[in-house]
């Protein structure tokens, strides 16, 4: 009788907690969105605190001088691009 009582305690605790699972099924659905969006949160920051520098070409490295003479700027860019690509290919980089 005792083990019959002490199962039947359990099965109405099982209840009562299915029954507020039901009743706060959008509350634990919000719950998990928020928990997702939190992790995901943390883990790109921690991403962006492990980062390490980089290496980079200073402003001061490259110095450019172009004459443009009834040209337009957009023009003059293209000039100075292809010349920048040719100059790496051949390597005369300063």
């Amino acid at each position: 009788m005792k083990n019959s009582a002490t199962m039947w305690n359990m099965g109405m605790a099982c209840a009562y907690l299915i029954g507020i699972i039901i009743l706060n099924k959008q509350f634990i659905v919000w719950l998990m969105r928020v928990s997702t969006i939190i992790f995901l949160f943390l883990l790109t920051s921690l991403q962006f605190l492990m980062a390490v520098p980089v290496n980079g070409q200073k402003m001061s490295d490259c110095k450019v001088t172009i004459k443009l003479e009834d040209e337009s700027l957009l023009a003059g860019l293209k000039k100075l691009r292809h010349k920048r690509i040719s100059d790496s290919i051949i390597g005369n980089r300063k």
